[in-house]
């Protein structure tokens, strides 16, 4: 009877602790204000999350605003800032303040790509061991990744040796996700017409 009574109670522990994590993220009525990126509950089903924050693969797809393209990623914390694959950079300026037109290749049998026009918002200095260091324009995207609707800086670089076009580094993800190295294409990009 003992042992019964203790694999229920051993059993209970794990369901509770399900149930305040479920508990945590439902917002309440006087929640009125939404933050920009910030998760809500009615967002992915709950066993999407974990201490509140959302579970990402390795490998997700994401939306590119205002583009609407929809492309494989790879998420990796090991970056701080987000990449994505840049060819044919050609810097401009437009009311005086510094911009940027590039191709995005889309990576489809037919070998097309988009076009982007956008303001430069910073410059970053890469060292590399043993290489010549690397000066890469910095742009700032909106990208969707599930639930996940946010601009974010992304270093413009050639990704054409690599499998995926786009990097999502910690900058996008911090405080919002949690990366499943174990998990691939789990989430489909929500946009939400209303941040527009």
């Amino acid at each position: 009877m003992r042992k019964h009574l203790l694999i229920f109670v051993i059993g209970l522990v794990p369901l509770s602790f399900l149930l305040i994590s479920c508990a945590q993220i439902m917002p309440s009525v006087d929640q009125a204000n939404e933050k920009e990126g910030e998760l809500q509950a009615d967002d992915c089903p709950p066993q999407l999350y974990k201490d509140n924050l959302l579970v990402v693969g390795a490998i997700e797809r994401v939306l590119l605003e205002p583009q609407q393209a929809i492309f494989k990623a790879r998420i990796d914390t090991g970056a701080q800032t987000s990449s994505i694959d840049a060819q044919e950079i050609t810097p401009f300026e437009r009311d005086g303040k510094p911009w940027v037109k590039f191709k995005l290749p889309l990576r489809d049998k037919q070998k097309t790509s988009i076009e982007i026009e956008t303001e430069v918002t910073g410059r970053t200095f890469i060292k590399r061991h043993g290489e010549a260091s690397l000066h890469r324009l910095v742009v700032t995207l909106r990208v969707v990744l599930g639930p996940l609707d946010r601009l974010s800086d992304f270093t413009l670089a050639d990704r054409s040796g690599y499998d995926f076009p786009i990097l999502i580094g910690r900058s996008y993800l911090q405080g919002l996700a949690l990366v499943d190295v174990d998990r691939q294409l789990t989430l489909s990009p929500v946009a939400k017409d209303s941040q527009e």
